[in-house]
């Protein structure tokens, strides 16, 4: 995605997109973060009301609460789908082609404007594995699939 692209106050945007968004913030957004409260109030400052980014390749909600400060949810702790509430909140979406959360399967959310869906779906790995060999990149990038690392 070359640019953000935003429509009805979601932005969406990839790590170094969002980097161009919100100032200092350094490509990576991972769930260890909440206790970086000057980089998730400079994140959060990029956009109105939600944000859909990646390139940790690890899916999950970043969210601002009143009383804890930041709290991350991994889609398992919000049974894979997350109302919105009017709430502010980034998601990260995982990974289609890389997830890095321990599960290979690819990655992706659904959202309907009001609810957000994460997704899993299984794939052909070794296939995958075969192209990225046949294209002569690292082969730990075909590896790490089985593990979802």
């Amino acid at each position: 995605m070359p640019s953000p692209y935003t429509v009805l106050e979601i932005l969406s945007a990839t790590g170094r997109t969002l980097a161009t968004v919100c100032d200092h913030v350094h490509d990576y957004l991972f769930p260890e973060c909440i206790y970086s409260t000057a980089k998730l109030d400079s994140v959060f400052a990029g956009f109105d009301k939600l944000c859909f980014g990646g390139h940790t390749h690890i899916a999950g909600l970043f969210v601002q609460c009143p009383a804890l400060g930041w709290d991350y949810k991994a889609p398992a702790d919000c049974g894979y789908k997350y109302a919105v509430r009017g709430q502010k909140l980034f998601c990260s979406v995982g990974s289609v082609g890389q997830p890095r959360d321990e599960d290979p399967r690819a990655s992706y959310v659904l959202f309907d404007g009001e609810t957000i869906v994460f997704r899993r779906v299984n794939y052909d790995i070794e296939k995958t594995i075969m192209k990225i060999r046949k294209h002569g990149d690292d082969d730990m990038h075909g590896m790490r699939l089985h593990s979802g690392r």
